[in-house]
């Protein structure tokens, strides 16, 4: 089973995706791709790891999370990404990815949400919904997001999206 939660940022996502994934009896694996740039970050991050105590085994990958998605999805119940965005934006503005990477990237996750033995839930930010940005990077993040969203969307059993916190099935 692989659900994928959308929307705008602060939108509820985050917090739904853990109650929902934590409705799942058994073990409970998050993988975090975010990195602590700043306080602010830092912060962010320290509040989601006390939200999630000891109910959870935490991973934090901020790169490369297909190999760390299959590992994990072999010994868990239910495995939480969040986020798909972090990510996307990390392989861009982080490590450079070129095109071709990021690309190939998107597709092995993908194909790694077909072959997997447990519950998988992704968080991920809907972009399709602004301003078309006016440079170059911003365009490119919102197109390798978009096109992420709509492959791991059509893979997936579930997908929702959240708006004002509430939860609206779309598939």
């Amino acid at each position: 089973m692989v659900t994928v939660i959308t929307g705008g940022i602060k939108s509820g996502k985050s917090s739904w995706a853990q109650e929902r994934a934590e409705t799942v009896s058994g073990k409970r694996a998050f993988i975090a791709t975010a990195l602590a740039l700043d306080e602010e970050m830092r912060e962010r991050i320290k509040k989601h790891q006390c939200d999630r105590a000891d109910k959870w085994i935490t991973y934090e990958e901020p790169f490369d999370i297909v190999p760390l998605l299959k590992s994990v999805a072999k010994k868990y119940d239910v495995v939480l990404l969040d986020c798909l965005t972090m990510w996307i934006s990390n392989l861009l503005t982080v490590y450079n990815c070129s095109p071709e990477l990021v690309a190939q990237k998107s597709s092995d996750l993908t194909a790694a949400l077909a072959d997997n033995s447990c519950q998988i839930i992704l968080v991920t930010n809907e972009v399709g919904m602004g301003i078309i940005p006016p440079d170059k990077l911003s365009r490119a993040f919102q197109g390798y997001l978009g096109r992420l969203n709509r492959e791991v969307a059509s893979a997936a059993n579930e997908v929702y999206m959240m708006v004002s916190g509430v939860p609206i099935k779309l598939k």
